[in-house]
């Protein structure tokens, strides 16, 4: 027994909590690229990190320590043990279909299967799955591997069997059974099979589901003989064991090529033989497989194109429309040449109530739960369970509900038809899902809101669609109801662009409305006054939070460009809070600009309005990045005193979101005080309540101040670790400013390990990031790393040009000027008089 490696323990680890390397990554607040390279053995966790896992993977006390040891340890090396070789068996007779084209895939299906077929009290399988899922597919493979049965496999084709009394000559037909005399021809079938030990593959039941009493007979007469069948719909007989038939696998954790990618290349091949993968290509493959959510006989249509299309050209075919699945290829069955085929078969199974729910049902997006259907679509639960029981509704392991993509556009076409049903199904689906939403508002900014968020993340595309048929469509009531709720998850998910881009679209469709007065236009006045009012006041409230997400992405100059024009319509409509919330977010802007008596009078103007109004929420925000002014000019006494009040206020109104930003910030004032003890302390609380909320900009802030305090304390190779993560976070949010704020401090501790050259790199990549963000103390600051840089490669007049390019910017902010007076200093001392002259 050889004891597992570091990354092997958390990996079993992780399979004991059913967590994927994805759902540890976002508890942990890292990269999922990170879990994969401490598993594979390519990297060791900080310190930190390590506690964060070991609080996250659940171990115990005693289990802990060990653990911990193990993170900063040495690598131990894997081993692998060899698979036992199969045991060779006798073959059966076996009567099946024969195919040309090579068997792909199912492995995990065939293993469920086979392990039925071998149990005793399992008589009656039902393999249930839209048509083109491979059902008849897997049914033969499963055949042929089987060995359990003396009597062999015997496959019977039902799909030209129309009525209930031509079942048995059927199955009689395919065991190469002739009935003779008088005697009834059911019971002559059951005599013949009475002693047989057999499996009976039935194929394509779902037309003769009167026909289930025959089988219920048949098993009583025969209990040595097992039926496979295949249906479009379950037979909801007793002693059924239904199992579900979905797609092939898309993708694949490991190095193996996915299920579906390999059947699409197999397939390329014979219709093209000289077809082959390129990076490009597999992007599309696997696309392709996406849009047709792995179903082989789509999957099988789409691959006989590429002897016209390239792989790209046929994904861009597949987004616009599935018609092009189709083939002329005469040795497939004609209900399989085309997926319209086989969806008009399904259609006309259905009644007329199932057909109009079914059609409704194509509004939602992402799955939806009983009560949703029911409200939007006036779903039943009887029909629902029609529509799975059809294999046209899916139910997933969380209890929702969904459609198969393809079966979504094919029942959306005959909802398109119906222009006034269809407007009334997105309206329903608008208003339940934003009415939904609002609903959680109190639960997303509570302590315990992490059950919420991932509540309100399972109905996202849902809320996306609702959104944006609100927007273009109008619907003011649904768009107000929608904006708290909406900026705080976009907020706390750290999906700023998509934050941005909800908001934009909004605004963007009021303003085509050609109602609004805005204050740089006052000529675009409306007949309607009131009217004019309502869509300029929810415009300017629109334009506050695409400006509050503009600004998240480290766009400064737009953000403050969005916030004035918001503000100007706030103020002119006497939006009291919506005013105070704008007035910090342009201080804010201004603060990272490096602009601070601007961000000081912006940011004091909304903490008096928030505390004339009893708005605890903008009042701890103002008094944070008041905070953050004071110590960007070197008062950190002054800082200190901001942040304990704003703390204080955090806690008073129990936002832990609040708490992680005051803890996070006030950190690198008691850093800069020397007190690293404390500032550890409220970092390491910060961490516990990220932890516990999914704060992955928290997190990634938390990370990069620790880093900040073992650098002070010389603990470079720790810090090395810290501000890794942080950035990993921080680029994946795709936040300018804590981007170059972060690389600043990595360039620090690379020179203090000597590496001049990493150091230069990230100060460069800082530059730009400043640059592009407009965030001029962070540029300023990176310019003086490069200068720094530079006297690690020896080139010490330069370092002095760029000391003096930052000592002569109007307003370098007290840090930059501090560190870039002292290396021009030095530097004078070092150069001959004539390069400083």
């Amino acid at each position: 027994n050889v004891a597992p490696t570091f990354g092997q323990r958390i990996k079993q680890r992780r399979a004991a909590l059913d967590l994927t390397q994805e759902a540890l990554a976002e508890r942990v607040g890292c990269a999922p690229q990170t879990i994969r390279k401490i598993e594979s053995g390519e990297r060791r966790p900080s310190r930190d990190m390590a506690e964060r896992l070991a609080l996250v993977l659940e171990l115990a006390p005693e289990e802990r320590e060990s653990f911990l040891k193990a993170a900063r340890a040495s690598v131990i090396a894997d081993t692998a043990v060899a698979a036992a070789p199969a045991v060779e068996q006798l073959e059966p007779r076996l009567l099946l279909p024969k195919y040309t084209r090579p068997f792909v895939g199912r492995t995990a299906e065939l293993a469920q299967l086979r392990s039925l077929l071998a149990d005793p009290a399992c008589q009656l399988i039902t393999l249930v799955g839209a048509g083109g899922i491979g059902k008849t597919r897997l049914a033969v493979e499963l055949g042929s591997q089987c060995r359990l049965f003396a009597d062999g496999v015997v496959f019977v084709s039902l799909v030209s069997v129309k009525t209930p009394t031509l079942l048995a000559s059927a199955i009689a037909d395919a065991l190469g059974f002739t009935f003779h005399g008088t005697d009834e021809p059911t019971a002559q079938l059951f005599d013949y099979l009475r002693e047989k030990e057999l499996l009976l593959i039935l194929d394509n039941m779902e037309q003769l589901l009167d026909s289930t009493d025959l089988l219920v007979e048949l098993l009583t007469e025969a209990p040595h003989v097992k039926l496979l069948v295949t249906s479009r719909e379950r037979l909801n007989m007793q002693g059924e064991w239904a199992v579900e038939i979905g797609g092939l696998q898309v993708r694949h954790s490991d190095a193996d090529v996915a299920e579906a990618v390999a059947l699409f290349v197999e397939r390329a091949r014979r219709v093209k033989h000289t077809f082959s993968l390129s990076d490009a290509e597999q992007r599309s493959v696997v696309r392709i497989c996406q849009l047709v959510e792995g179903m082989p006989l789509a999957i099988e249509l789409a691959a006989s194109w590429v002897r016209m299309l390239s792989c790209s050209e046929i994904e861009a075919e597949i987004s616009n429309s599935f018609d092009i699945l189709s083939t002329s290829t005469r040795d497939m069955p004609g209900r399989h040449q085309s997926l319209r085929a086989v969806f008009e078969h399904s259609w006309h199974l259905l009644s007329d109530e199932e057909r109009q729910v079914l059609r409704q049902l194509t509004v939602f997006r992402g799955g939806f739960d009983r009560s949703a259907a029911a409200r939007v679509a006036g779903a039943t639960l009887p029909v629902l369970a029609a529509l799975v029981d059809k294999s046209l509704l899916r139910r997933t392991g969380d209890g929702r509900f969904d459609l198969h993509e393809l079966v979504r556009q094919y029942a959306a076409e005959f909802l398109a038809q119906e222009s006034q049903e269809q407007a009334a199904a997105r309206d329903r689906h608008a208003s339940y899902f934003i009415a939904w939403v609002e609903s959680r508002t109190p639960a997303l900014i509570a302590r315990n809101q992490a059950a919420t968020i991932r509540e309100v993340s399972a109905e996202i595309d849902n809320i996306r669609a609702a959104w944006d048929w609100a927007t273009t469509q109008h619907k003011l009531s649904d768009i107000r109801l929608g904006l708290a709720p909406l900026q705080w998850f976009y907020e706390f998910r750290t999906w700023f662009q998509e934050g941005e881009l909800i908001f934009r679209n909004a605004a963007n469709a009021l303003k085509a409305l050609a109602v609004v007065t805005e204050a740089d236009s006052p000529n675009a006045a409306a007949e309607n006054t009131t009217a004019a009012d309502e869509y300029a006041l929810l415009l300017g409230q629109l334009l506050a939070r695409q400006g509050y997400f503009t600004l998240r992405c480290g766009q400064l100059e737009r953000a403050r460009e969005i916030l004035r024009r918001s503000l100007a319509l706030l103020q002119q409509h006497n939006d009291e809070g919506g005013t105070a919330a704008a007035l910090v977010y342009l201080g804010i802007v201004a603060y990272q600009m490096g602009n601070y008596a601007e961000a000081d009078r912006l940011l004091n103007d909304g903490l008096r309005i928030s505390i004339e109004r009893g708005d605890a929420w903008v009042r701890a925000l103002s008094l944070c990045f008041l905070g953050l002014v004071a110590h960007a000019q070197g008062d950190y006494e002054l800082a200190r005193r901001l942040f304990s009040e704003d703390l204080a206020v955090w806690r008073a109104i129990d936002n832990v979101r609040g708490m992680v930003l005051c803890l996070n910030y006030f950190s690198t004032t008691l850093y800069k005080l020397g007190e690293y003890a404390e500032a550890q302390a409220l970092l390491h609380e910060s961490l516990t309540l990220c932890s516990a909320t999914g704060d992955r900009f928290g997190l990634g802030t938390a990370l990069s101040h620790l880093g900040l305090v073992a650098k002070a304390q010389g603990q470079f190779q720790e810090a090395h670790y810290l501000f890794s993560e942080s950035l990993t976070l921080f680029k994946e949010m795709g936040n300018r400013w804590d981007i170059a704020r972060t690389l600043n401090h990595f360039g620090v501790v690379a020179l203090a390990l000597g590496e001049c050259q990493d150091a230069k790199r990230a100060y460069i990549e800082s530059l730009r990031n400043s640059i592009e963000a407009n965030a001029v103390p962070d540029a300023l600051n990176a310019l003086v790393g490069l200068a720094r840089a530079s006297v690690c490669e020896g080139n010490r007049e330069q370092a002095l040009e760029l000391c003096l390019q930052v000592l002569q910017h109007p307003a370098p902010g007290k840090e930059a000027y501090e560190r870039a007076e002292q290396l021009r200093a030095q530097l004078v001392t070092e150069l001959p008089p004539a390069i400083i002259d």
